[in-house]
This record gives C-alpha cells, structure tokens and sequence, in this order.
C-alpha cells in the first residue's frame, strides 16, 4: 500500500462532516481535490501526470487499467473472444484492438454489446 502524507498544517481547524471519515493519523477531514487529465495524442497528459505525482498526488490511469483488464489469459478478455471471436486475438494472443473496433463499431447493437 501507497505511503501518503497527512497535510494536517493545511487545516487550522479541524473540519466535521457527517459520514466522511476522518485522517487516522491526525483525526482531521481532508478534502481531495480530483482532477481529470484529457486531451489528443502528444497534448501533455503523461508529463502533467508525472508532475502531479512527483508533488503527492495518486495517478489513476485508465488506459493502463483498459490494457491490463484485457491481458492474454485475462477472464475478460476470454469474454471478449467468446463474444466477437478468435479473429480479434493478434498471433501472439494478445487483443487486436484495431480488430474487435472493426467488428464491434460495424453496428450499433454490437458496439452496445462492448459498452
């Protein structure tokens, strides 16, 4: 588990707010700023990322969590081959994304089947 910080001097007093737990490590609410990153390819998403870890911050990263849920021997990406076929596996077993996008967008019944 991730080692965090308690940023306890940020707060001069303690805020309550009932059914939000409080810091274990000094009884204090902290309010958690989310910030979604967006953009085209080369826009600065993963530089912004690294800057925002490097000050403290928790970085979830959807495309890593898309590509490991669809690992070779991956429940769903076993799923995925029973659904669309063996056609959207590339010879090396892993998901041909280019492949099941050409399956899945063909119609809209499909494409919410993916959903």
């Amino acid at each position: 588990m991730r080692n965090f910080r308690c940023f306890q001097l940020l707060l001069k007093t303690p805020l309550e707010i009932p059914g939000f737990p409080l810091c274990s490590a000094c009884s204090t609410l902290h309010l958690v700023l989310l910030i979604g990153l967006t953009g085209g390819i080369g826009s600065g998403k993963s530089t912004v990322a690294a800057l925002l870890e490097a000050h403290g911050a928790l970085i979830v990263d959807a495309d890593a969590i898309a590509r490991e849920v669809v690992e070779p021997g991956s429940p769903t990406l076993a799923l995925l081959v029973e659904r669309f076929g063996p056609e959207i596996l590339g010879a090396d077993g892993a998901l041909n994304r280019s492949a099941l996008a050409s399956i899945a967008f063909a119609s809209s019944e499909l494409r919410k089947e993916l959903e």
